[in-house]
């Protein structure tokens, strides 16, 4: 804006640059300073939080909790108010688990019972067991066994709570991602939530490309003086619509009503051929 109201544009066309030039040596820089962020400084915020994470993790009143996610499937330790459990099961459809098989120990981790069952529904903390067969040990020895079609049993853990354990891509950087995509979901990540982590970061560059054609667009539309606070309020109005079309988007996304990948890729294409248009208009002035 200082160099339009000073007339510095002007001289600048002077000597040959076109807006359509100007416009492409200040949004490829943007576009370069996305990959710089993504290469450089993202590594080291993640590692941040990796940090973060650790220090909190020492503090934390669920500790003695333990829940993994890997190839070989879900295990979790978790304290009873008379013993431990634990659950080891296979990942099924959304919110259910498959072949579930469930330890039960006492106070002195003694075993005292095992259930088996072909699967279950997690999505309250009130589990759903489904084909259910319950084995009562004593001593070690099977005192009793019996079959029920279903049972309830109380967790403290919900699927969407396994799976927010696994979703703080704060500490995975992009780097990482790319490289490491595969280890980590044999580390038990979610898959969509990878893709969503990686397509939020892959879009960064192209994010910053656009909002500079935004930029040019209301800047270099004319070589008239204008008031700096009319164009800094518009253009953050402009900013805070933009941020909400990009939260709905993802929300529609989240919600399964379009692809997670695409959420992240519409508003960029939305703004992108606005842009296009308009960046077409100020070459021409």
């Amino acid at each position: 804006m200082d160099i339009r109201n000073n007339k510095d544009l002007l001289n600048i066309k002077v000597f040959g640059f076109s807006n359509l030039k100007i416009f492409f040596i200040l949004a490829l820089t943007s576009f370069f300073i996305g990959w710089i962020v993504l290469f450089l400084i993202n590594p080291v915020t993640s590692s941040m939080s990796q940090y973060y994470d650790k220090k909190k993790s020492s503090y934390s009143k669920d500790i003695d909790h333990l829940v993994s996610f890997n190839k070989n499937g879900l295990w979790i330790k978790e304290n009873l108010t008379n013993g431990q459990r634990i659950i080891s099961a296979e990942r099924g459809k959304e919110k259910d688990l498959k072949n579930l098989i469930i330890y039960n120990f006492d106070e002195e981790y003694s075993l005292k019972e095992k259930i088996f069952s072909l699967s279950a529904n997690i999505e309250k903390n009130q589990w759903v067991l489904y084909g259910v067969q319950l084995l009562q040990i004593n001593d070690g020895q099977e005192t009793k066994k019996i079959k029920l079609e279903n049972m309830t049993i109380e967790s403290k853990y919900t699927i969407e709570k396994i799976i927010n354990l696994f979703k703080n891509f704060d500490t995975i950087s992009f780097v990482d991602l790319v490289v490491n995509y595969n280890k980590l979901l044999d580390k038990g990540y979610n898959k969509i939530f990878l893709n969503q982590s990686l397509h939020a970061m892959l879009s960064m560059p192209f994010f910053l490309f656009i909002m500079t054609a935004l930029a040019s667009i209301l800047i270099m539309n004319t070589l008239k003086q204008a008031n700096k606070t009319k164009i800094i309020i518009f253009g953050i109005f402009s900013c805070v619509i933009i941020y909400y079309l990009k939260d709905l988007s993802i929300a529609l996304g989240q919600t399964n009503r379009i692809p997670i990948t695409l959420a992240y890729w519409i508003p960029i294409i939305i703004i992108g051929l606005f842009s296009f248009v308009g960046i077409l208009q100020i070459n021409e002035k």
